[in-house]
């Protein structure tokens, strides 16, 4: 009888062992384990463990070590996770495997899979960066300005990851609020992504209460007189006076950059006393919501219609040592800029180097510059004395803000005309 009982207790002893270092943790464990476990990222707050696969399991006695191969599967309301992890579990003081640390990959080695089709704030996020038509313009789309967003129709398909939605958008920019609607088709790879955006209705645009701007025929005249006409030689710009400008019209209004900046097309007539130049003028402005809307500079594109420069023009020359009085008379100016005209000139004082003399010239002005090249020509009244100064080509500018001619005439004296 006592042999029996010695050779039930070393059996017993041997169970008792066998037992306690098999007992690793289960499925239903793990899960308990990770649920619990801080310092990881397998389960984010959002997530719930749905199910987990033990791939391959190693543990050593010795090391009082059990390394856990799984596959995880977690999902929120949205998505389904697959992830791959190794736990590390070691075995206590107490005989009992605690779970040490935890192994995941990274995220986007993750499989995902979708739950259900996109919802509005998704849609929101993905049309960051998109853009639509408002106004015969692109509006470059920021999640900020997405006032609004509903779904009014959606065509999911999960198995093959598609999802097609109709939806009514608000768009607002500090100074415009866009209506209208589109349908976007996503396909399903780590998220919702857009394959093809359309517009179901055009966007339809009206102002934000306070920031219209009300731009009439007299305050976009009243920028023009701000501004300048300009010239081909960089020397002199013709201002621009509210007399001087007539048949003032609003051709086009364009609205750009979500309605903050709007331009004008305008034409208008210019008239000066020596010349009429059509004009086409862009006028700008750019609304900040610390400024409100100011009016960018104008650019003016001018065509010469017009000059009126025939006639006698009177004035000085001033050389070294003799100065006088100069006379250009222009006696005729034809369509393609083609100028006769005879100049005179009388010193102050006569002597042998100064006589008095007067000669015809002609040739042209330029009137993109209005600079004339004129061309000396016989002597009407030439200087009596040979050794006095002799007749020299007319090199000179008309100054329409000034209605002056300045240039430089026989012996390369500067003269200054007025007519």
């Amino acid at each position: 009888m006592r042999r029996k009982y010695l050779m039930i207790l070393p059996m017993a002893l041997l169970m008792t062992l066998f037992t306690g270092c098999s007992n690793v943790a289960n499925e239903k464990q793990i899960k308990t384990d990770l649920e619990q476990y801080e310092e990881t990222n397998v389960i984010k707050d959002n997530e719930k463990i749905e199910e987990i696969a033990i791939d391959k399991r190693q543990t050593d006695e010795d090391k009082k070590t059990d390394t856990v191969w799984c596959t995880i599967t977690t999902q929120d309301s949205e998505i389904s996770y697959q992830k791959e992890c190794v736990l590390t579990y070691n075995l206590d003081k107490q005989k009992k495997w605690t779970l040490a640390d935890v192994d995941v990959n990274d995220s986007d080695e993750w499989v995902k899979e979708p739950l259900k089709g996109i919802d509005e704030e998704a849609i929101s996020l993905s049309l960051n960066d998109e853009t639509v038509k408002v106004d015969d313009t692109e509006w470059y789309i920021e999640e900020s300005e997405i006032k609004k967003i509903s779904i009014d129709k959606q065509d999911t398909d999960i198995e093959q990851k598609k999802d097609t939605v109709l939806v009514s958008l608000t768009l607002e920019s500090p100074v415009q609020k866009a209506e209208g609607q589109l349908e976007i088709s996503y396909h399903f790879e780590d998220e919702w992504e857009i394959d093809s955006l359309a517009e179901k209705k055009s966007f339809t645009t009206q102002d934000i209460e306070g920031t219209a701007l009300n731009a009439t025929e007299k305050s976009l005249t009243e920028e023009l007189v701000q501004s300048e006409i300009k010239l081909d030689n960089d020397e002199s710009n013709i201002s621009i006076e509210k007399e001087n400008i007539s048949n003032f019209k609003i051709v086009n209004e364009n609205t750009e950059d979500k309605g903050t900046f709007k331009t004008f097309e305008c034409t208008a007539t210019i008239t000066k006393p020596t010349a009429v130049f059509q004009i086409e003028a862009n006028i700008g402005y750019l609304y900040s919501e610390e400024e409100g809307w100011t009016c960018q500079p104008v650019t003016i594109k001018s065509t010469l219609e017009s000059l009126n420069i025939v006639g006698e023009w009177k004035g000085t020359y001033n050389g070294a040592p003799y100065s006088g009085e100069a006379v250009l008379n222009i006696l005729s100016l034809d369509e393609n800029g083609t100028i006769t005209a005879t100049y005179s000139y009388t010193p102050e004082t006569t002597s042998d180097y100064s006589q008095p003399g007067s000669y015809n010239v002609s040739g042209k002005i330029d009137f993109e510059t209005l600079h004339m090249d004129l061309e000396a020509g016989d002597w009407i009244a030439e200087p009596s004395k040979t050794l006095s100064v002799t007749k020299a080509n007319i090199r000179a500018n008309l100054y329409v803000n000034d209605s002056i001619i300045e240039g430089l005439g026989q012996e390369g004296n500067v003269f200054t005309l007025k007519r």
